[in-house]
């Protein structure tokens, strides 16, 4: 599981749109600092996927699959 600091960054930013800019301003950070926070967010979010959920990406980065609740 994310903690609410990453759930919070990727949520805001990366589904409901908002810019790491706008981000950085209402959570008192700079700028640099948000962008750190966002892309180690999303790496957690990344290795909890593949640990938990199977999910493979591809060359680009891209989810391409996962394994089934069965292991296939």
């Amino acid at each position: 599981m994310l903690g609410e600091r990453d759930r919070d960054i990727v949520q805001r930013c990366d589904l409901d749109g908002l810019t790491v800019r706008a981000y950085a301003e209402s959570a008192g950070l700079s700028l640099p600092a948000a962008k750190a926070r966002l892309l180690r967010a999303r790496k957690r979010l990344r290795d909890t996927l593949v640990q938990r959920c199977g999910v493979r990406f591809d060359h680009h980065g891209s989810a391409r699959c996962h394994a089934g609740a069965d292991g296939a």
